[in-house]
């Protein structure tokens, strides 16, 4: 008896220094230090974005943002310490199974809309310090979001075999937090853990699960689409460092424009970030393999060869945008031409060279203008861009209103072929209302989810029928022959 006390009192002293060292390494919620690491932590990992109230002057993290998927609408939960609707009630470790398991303790399982395979990588501290913030410096929403109910068979547990077969945190994820300030594999934290690249970057697989083989080389998401940001020359390959960092913090370059959730991601939290993770994370990018984008390389010799048309000052022409748009559009015609000339020459220029200090960019060389989809340039022309980044403003008015899809089609057409000399096929009224609609990434396996799990469950129940059934003749047979 005495050897059992001494092995329970053995275990029961190793759980509670285990508990203590557990506490240790989490440390005080009110720990002023962590707790602002912690607010630039949600910053980097760009929680707002999903989490954010949809009404003006909404908390930042009430929740309720639907969010498109294939299954069907996900609403984004309430992370406000509200102890009713938010996460008030929740210990850490709960807080961190939600954040790096995808398992709530109110909901259970969640799913992958909340990017959780790319958070199973944030370290110990670094995921408490975010509680801390959370619990300690976000005032609490009332909000209750709608709460999700995708159909059969996308119920909550069957998260769990996806979890098994996708959900797996890098061995090495708490070195990457710590690694050198600027490093690659600092900047791997930043891209994989924190910003998560790669959940609008890299394409899906027919279970929804990011294709890791195809990293970071592009993807359809909602109504954009995520380019190619591998080394690759239909990527980023042409890019300097100096150019990756402006549009990673201001949202453009000589290259692109960030329009749509990118810009707004730039608005949020890329641009905050800390100028050493800036540097890690251009590293990072340019580390990973190169990746080439099916029928891009014609675009991307476009854009080494483009000649930059002449550029607009745009403070002479600036103040048109405050004016009625009718009275810049003709809203009678399909000719492309006619329509650029009257709608978006007196910023972009006749020859689409773009403004002289960068905010309204060259058409002969934007990256929108010149990938083989069409998606992205269309939607700039429906939504326009719309970014305040550190107190600068750039506002392109979008013409979803003004023009219908043939005339969108139209003016996509012409700056795609006559301004930026791509010769991809022309855009068509269909390929603006499918963009306008919203290409959610699909594939035939979660289209026939609910048909093939019928069928799956009547075959088994078909085998366990005729399991049953020998068994039991089998049982006769050793009967009778007993006898």
């Amino acid at each position: 008896m005495s050897i059992i006390r001494q092995l329970l009192g053995s275990i029961f002293l190793l759980s509670c220094l285990a508990t203590a060292a557990h506490a240790q390494g989490a440390g005080p919620l009110n720990d002023t230090d962590a707790i602002a690491r912690g607010r630039y932590l949600a910053t980097a990992a760009d929680c707002a974005a999903c989490h954010a109230e949809q009404k003006k002057d909404g908390s930042p993290f009430g929740g309720g943002m639907p969010i498109a998927s294939p299954m069907g609408v996900i609403f984004a939960s309430n992370i406000t310490p509200d102890k009713e609707h938010g996460i008030g009630n929740w210990t850490f470790q709960q807080f961190s199974d939600a954040v790096r398991k995808g398992r709530s303790p109110s909901k259970g399982y969640l799913y992958p809309a909340m990017p959780y395979t790319s958070y199973a990588n944030m370290s110990d501290a670094d995921v408490h310090a975010v509680y801390a913030y959370l619990m300690q410096s976000v005032a609490p929403s009332a909000n209750q979001p709608k709460q999700t109910h995708l159909p059969f068979p996308f119920i909550r547990q069957a998260m769990f075999g996806w979890d098994f077969l996708f959900l797996h945190a890098d061995a090495n994820a708490a070195s990457m937090a710590s690694a050198a300030p600027g490093s690659v594999e600092r900047g791997r934290y930043v891209g994989e853990a924190l910003e998560h690249c790669s959940a609008c970057h890299t394409p899906r697989n027919t279970l929804y699960a990011e294709d890791t083989s195809k990293l970071l080389s592009g993807a359809q998401v909602g109504n954009w689409y995520a380019p190619n940001i591998t080394p690759d020359k239909t990527g980023i390959g042409n890019w300097s460092d100096a150019e990756l960092v402006q549009f990673l913090s201001e949202g453009h370059n000589a290259h692109a424009v960030a329009g749509g959730d990118m810009g707004l991601a730039v608005s949020r939290s890329l641009s905050k970030l800390k100028p050493d993770d800036m540097q890690a994370l251009v590293k990072y990018l340019r580390s990973v393999p190169a990746i080439a984008t099916p029928g891009a390389a014609q675009a991307a010799t476009a854009a080494d060869g483009a000649v930059k048309g002449p550029q607009v000052n745009i403070a002479s022409v600036e103040p048109q945008h405050k004016k009625d748009l009718a009275t810049l559009t003709d809203s009678g015609s399909v000719d492309g031409a006619r329509l650029f000339e009257a709608s978006c020459a007196s910023c972009h220029g006749a020859s689409g060279g773009g403004s002289s200090d960068g905010q309204h960019p060259d058409l002969a060389t934007n990256s929108s203008v010149l990938m083989h989809a069409p998606d992205n340039l269309i939607m700039t022309i429906v939504e326009g861009v719309h970014r305040n980044i550190n107190g600068q403003e750039t506002a392109m008015p979008g013409f979803a209103s003004e023009f219908n899809d043939a005339q969108i089609a139209a003016i996509a057409t012409y700056v795609r072929g006559s301004i930026g000399g791509n010769s991809a096929s022309a855009i068509t009224a269909a390929d603006v209302s499918r963009a306008r609609a919203g290409d959610v990434q699909d594939s035939w396996l979660i289209r026939s989810a609910g048909l093939l799990t019928i069928v799956a469950l009547i075959v088994a129940l078909i085998v366990l029928i005729a399991i049953v059934l020998f068994i039991r003749r089998s049982f006769a047979r050793t009967r009778s022959s007993s006898h």
